[in-house]
């Protein structure tokens, strides 16, 4: 009875103990003093010591503080006034600072939206793409036509598939979204142009990708090469860079179909097989570009079709009266990147560690050049800044029986030529 009495007395004064220091009672007073040194009088006083990162809290912020008899929590928020996204945790006498978990949407934020798209006649739209405007969160439909996606409040939904007219809607969460969408008859009737003549899109059956050039804020690009405007534009196309001077770039459709053998595709312009290079071909003369990637371009063009058809519309004259356009397009052409090469005290260093004798190591011209303080930078004295400037004019109309466009490209800065389409 005696021994247990004595370990009940103890559990008590080691319980009073805990609780005393935990709440123990610190007074701390200091006038403008930064973060940093009221932290180290704190711990001067009370034995607390603070583990953070230096670039979770501004320990060079001053403060006043002023506290007498509190605990350790309001020394705390006092010293960290002011300074938010962190969270602390006090263990023994360490106050641990860590930077606050933003993580996710909450749930409580966020809406869970579920909805059903179909096309005109009812049947489901498979892989549709449902995305939260203006954000990469997205989804597709399933087999079918169904989805469900998490959106921030007050969202709005854009859904697309190809073929049919982008929609944007209002998310609402809870409620299931009935979508129907509507066909894009104006990408439908565009206007292709195949081995054996023009079909609409919706009426082919083959691949092909067209871009047009003419009207399009793709023309206002200055570009000297035809290629330089399908680059990133049309899928499957995949165009390389030149490392001549007037080179034109290699050009690969789907791929590349033989090892040792030209791998570039057939270019077709106006209908006529063109045995040229694209760049005797004014990109301001293009209207449009088709490229044919599959069998269809082999069934007009045999063999000579297998690496693909790029086929080239040029512009034509339109009835009304004659239309001038001038462009005039300046380029400023500097280095990319400038090999650096040694200066003179470089140069002698060189020679120094080679041979150990700088001066003997030198020629009496490079010695003279030497003593005088004479260095020359070839490089700057044979380069400068290019400008190039690009004019070219053209004219087109039309009339009751014929219509016309011409262009001419003056010969200078670079060679010149004509184009004329009766």
């Amino acid at each position: 009875m005696r021994y247990f009495k004595r370990a009940i007395l103890i559990a008590s004064a080691a319980l009073c103990f805990n609780l005393s220091a935990f709440s123990q009672d610190i007074t701390l007073k200091a006038n403008n003093v930064t973060v940093k040194e009221a932290m180290e009088q704190l711990k001067k006083s009370s034995g607390y010591s603070f583990v953070f990162s230096s670039a979770d809290v501004n320990t060079k912020k001053r403060i006043s503080i002023s506290v007498e008899d509190a605990g350790i929590e309001e020394v705390i928020k006092q010293i960290l006034q002011g300074q938010s996204g962190f969270s602390y945790e006090i263990q023994g006498k360490k106050i641990i600072i860590k930077k606050a978990q933003t993580g996710t949407v909450s749930s409580a934020q966020e809406g869970k939206v579920r909805g059903r798209i179909v096309d005109a006649t009812g049947e489901p739209v498979i892989g549709a793409t449902v995305r939260e405007q203006g954000t990469s969160n997205g989804t597709t439909t399933d087999i079918d036509g169904n989805f469900t996606l998490d959106v921030a409040p007050n969202a709005n939904l854009e859904v697309s598939y190809i073929g049919y007219q982008t929609q944007v809607l209002k998310a609402q969460s809870g409620k299931m979204l009935a979508v129907t969408l509507k066909e894009d008859t104006q990408l439908l009737d565009e206007v292709v142009v195949i081995g054996y003549g023009t079909t609409t899109r919706k009426d082919f059956t083959g691949s092909v990708s067209s871009m047009k050039l003419e009207n399009s804020p793709v023309a206002l690009v200055a570009n000297t090469n035809a290629l330089e405007t399908l680059k990133g534009s049309v899928g499957g196309l995949d165009i390389g860079a030149t490392n001549t001077a007037g080179g034109q770039p290699s050009m690969l459709v789907r791929g590349q179909n033989s090892i040792s053998g030209n791998n570039d595709p057939l270019l077709i312009v106006d209908g006529v097989i063109f045995l040229g290079s694209l760049n005797d071909i004014n990109p301001n003369d293009i209207a449009t570009i088709d490229v044919l990637k599959d069998a269809t371009s082999a069934a007009a063009y045999g063999s000579r079709s297998a690496n693909g058809v790029i086929a080239i519309t040029t512009k034509r004259g339109k009835s009304g009266k004659p239309v001038i356009n001038l462009n005039m397009t300046g380029t400023m052409q500097s280095w990319h990147r400038q090999p650096e090469f040694m200066n003179g005290k470089d140069y002698l260093q060189m020679l120094h560690d080679k041979n150990g004798n700088t001066v003997e190591s030198l020629s009496a011209q490079q010695r003279a050049n030497y003593e005088a303080g004479h260095e020359t930078n070839w490089l700057d004295e044979i380069s400068r800044t290019g400008w190039l400037q690009d004019y070219q004019v053209s004219v087109s109309g039309a009339g009751e029986k014929m219509n016309y466009y011409g262009s001419y490209i003056p010969p200078d800065p670079k060679p010149g030529g004509y184009n004329l389409c009766l």
